[in-house]
């Protein structure tokens, strides 16, 4: 069975260096040989791959392709290999995006690389924390999942064609979903949580193919609530406007290649979504509808108590709190508070100390409120914001 998995992977990364150089299959006998010829040149050079590693000759036909293949290419193509191996051997998935220009293939404009590399960066965060939580809006939410997935990921190199990217991630990795199931890890196994990369990569598929599906929808019935309706399957602000980013100003596409792990020797499949530049637009405006009036969301708040607002008689206590953790992109917020509370945030007003501040957080215009906090507390500097919000809480007193 190993050997039989060894073929297995020699084939996957023969046919990723073909595919590199643009080769394509123009012939085959099915489950047996493919015939594969370069596709932009005028060439009769031809390139016998095996299909079945069953067969005796299954071994020698491979390496005559890998021997044509490295004298053609040289050097270029003997540090693919490597790296191709590597991806097989280390169970990474490939990601590529592809990008029309108007320039030799391989080529785009400095502005215009540097946008398609940073919306697929954001397209791959987006994907981590909507693999943990799907919300309309992430803003700073399951950033720590987001950072420990990124910095996993390997970036290769730029492939034949109009203009490539491709990013491997590591498919059987766990990622810890907070920063307290990490330090539990070694401790209390039991207590973390985690994700593997290749559930974040079936997030960000099943993105991809549902914002193809959307936009063809909105084609007939031009209802920007197909995208709203879509939050489930991975859709959000976040990676609706990279993936606008992406599409605008020339047609493109998104592929996947998932790696075969030594254990299921079957093919998992991949996806290949398209994209014209003017769905761009539609894109767009989609995410600005995702971003408008986000729903409220249960929030830890950590930060400094700037101002304290209580006139004699008025029920009302109001601070107003500079976020400093809480994962939300607000930077600050409102907060309405009990008698108890408001003297625990004049006393951290006091000291200079950070408050902590749990409870529903919503939006209203451009300023954001918690009306009633379930808990409010003060932290030393020693205190770490790993917690989430529970009925525990809200039955929490106060001591002065």
């Amino acid at each position: 069975m190993t050997e039989y998995a060894d073929s297995v992977s020699d084939l996957e990364v023969l046919t990723a260096l073909l595919r590199h150089f643009d080769w394509t299959p123009t012939s085959r006998v099915p489950g047996a040989y493919e015939v594969w010829t370069e596709r932009l040149r005028d060439s009769d050079d031809e390139v016998l791959l095996p299909l079945d590693p069953s067969r005796g000759d299954f071994g020698a036909l491979l390496s005559k392709a890998r021997r044509h293949l490295t004298r053609q290419y040289g050097r270029n193509a003997d540090e693919l290999l490597a790296i191709f191996q590597t991806q097989s051997n280390s169970a990474l998935d490939s990601t590529h995006w592809e990008k029309e220009t108007s320039l030799t293939p391989g080529l785009i404009g400095w502005e215009s690389g540097e946008l398609l590399y940073e919306s697929a960066k954001a397209q791959l965060i987006a994907s981590a924390k909507s693999s943990r939580e799907n919300r309309r809006y992430h803003g700073n939410a399951s950033a720590y999942l987001a950072k420990q997935f990124l910095e996993s990921t390997l970036m290769g190199q730029t492939a034949i064609g109009s203009f490539i990217i491709t990013a491997f991630t590591p498919s059987q990795r766990r990622f810890h979903l907070t920063q307290q199931s990490a330090k539990v890890a070694v401790s209390t196994p039991r207590n973390t949580e985690t994700l593997s990369g290749g559930t974040i990569l079936a997030t960000f598929e099943r993105a991809l193919v549902t914002a193809r599906d959307c936009l063809n929808q909105y084609r007939t019935n031009p209802n920007l609530a197909v995208f709203v309706e879509a939050v489930p399957d991975g859709i959000s602000y976040e990676f609706t406007k990279a993936l606008s980013d992406f599409c605008a100003g020339s047609d493109s596409g998104v592929s996947t290649t998932r790696s075969r792990s030594r254990v299921d020797i079957e093919a998992r499949p991949g996806v290949n979504v398209g994209f014209e530049a003017v769905d761009s637009q539609v894109l767009a405006r989609a995410a600005t509808e995702l971003a408008l009036d986000p729903e409220p969301q249960m929030v830890n708040l950590v930060g400094e108590v700037t101002f304290l607002s209580h006139e004699s008689g008025d029920p009302d206590r109001l601070i107003r709190l500079n976020i400093e953790e809480g994962g939300v992109t607000a930077k600050k917020a409102r907060i309405r508070l009990s008698e108890d509370q408001y003297e625990v945030a004049m006393y951290a007003h006091r000291n200079e100390l950070r408050l902590l501040v749990g409870g529903e957080m919503v939006k209203e215009g451009h300023l954001y409120w918690i009306y009633e906090p379930h808990y409010v507390e003060i932290l030393d500097d020693s205190d770490q914001l790993e917690r989430q919000p529970d009925s525990s809480h809200e039955q929490q007193s106060f001591e002065f």
